[in-house]
């Protein structure tokens, strides 16, 4: 029996239109089913790497806005982990992890990013000279905190003393047994910085000093675990200031050697990039 005009229009006109139709049936067919949230989780972070680069202004805010509801659900240690280490380090956005609630981490403001070069610099210096035996960790070092449920953050400066211990020994990419955690506050993370944060890293047997450093103004707050075992807080506005656990020694000079605390644009916080 022939066919109408309608119906051949609707078929495949070459073997390889067939198959390539087949295979996105296919995928609709696994895409219908239910999926676990690992598959989820990945999956609309990609997408969100997508629409990023793809769609309009207005569209893209819609969209991303709806991922991120997704995103928002309770992920597990293990889906956000391999969530993470999807495709290429550069190109991911990273999140933390708090409370099994997935974090976007923001960019940084121009002064943000000269404090954290100006600690990198100091630190490593004394660590050079002085022949320490201590490892300084830059903002793409990830940390895991053992609390009720594991927090994985991404601190601005990490130190560790003697041997660093990994999760995950092949890759080491995150941290266990941090000794001094810095941050540098910004109004778009200072409350996480400060609460949740920072009461994660109290738990953690290894932490021993955790140190805020404002990008606004020159204002260093250093907590720090004393004899008594209780945590303790010296405030600096200049000076130096004498680590406990550590022969290291930052000088508010140092910190904030060429910040303009007068320029608006250089302490602008950016809008967090997915």
């Amino acid at each position: 029996m022939g066919l109408n005009t309608q119906s051949k229009k609707n078929l495949p006109r070459t073997p390889f239109e067939r198959s390539e139709k087949q295979c996105v049936s296919s995928e609709a067919r696994k895409l219908s089913m239910p999926q676990n949230l690992d598959y989820l989780q990945n999956l609309s972070h990609f997408f969100l790497l997508f629409i990023k680069k793809t769609l309009p202004l207005t569209k893209n805010k819609i969209m991303a806005a709806t991922i991120e509801a997704t995103l928002s659900s309770p992920i597990t240690a293990e889906a956000y982990l391999k969530m993470q280490r999807s495709g290429p380090r550069e190109l991911a956005p990273k999140y933390e992890l708090i409370n099994q609630n997935l974090v976007l981490m923001a960019g940084a403001s121009r002064n943000h990013v000269k404090i954290n070069k100006n600690l990198i610099y100091t630190l490593e210096h004394q660590v050079r000279t002085h022949h320490l035996n201590h490892e300084v960790s830059a903002n793409d070092m990830r940390v895991v905190s053992h609390v009720e449920s594991k927090n994985y953050f991404y601190p601005d400066l990490v130190v560790v003393e003697n041997k660093p211990y990994f999760e995950d020994e092949a890759l080491q990419d995150t941290l266990m047994n941090p000794t001094i955690v810095i941050e540098v506050l910004s109004n778009s993370t200072e409350a996480l910085d400060r609460g949740d944060k920072f009461r994660s890293y109290r738990l953690t047997k290894s932490v021993k000093e955790y140190i805020l450093v404002s990008q606004y103004t020159p204002f260093v707050e250093h907590h720090y675990l004393g004899d008594n075992g209780r945590w303790q807080l010296d405030d600096y506005t200049e000076g130096v200031i004498p680590l406990k656990t550590a022969p290291f020694e930052l000088s508010l000079e140092d910190i904030y050697f060429k910040v303009d605390f007068n320029d608006p644009i250089a302490n602008k916080d950016p809008e967090p990039v997915i």
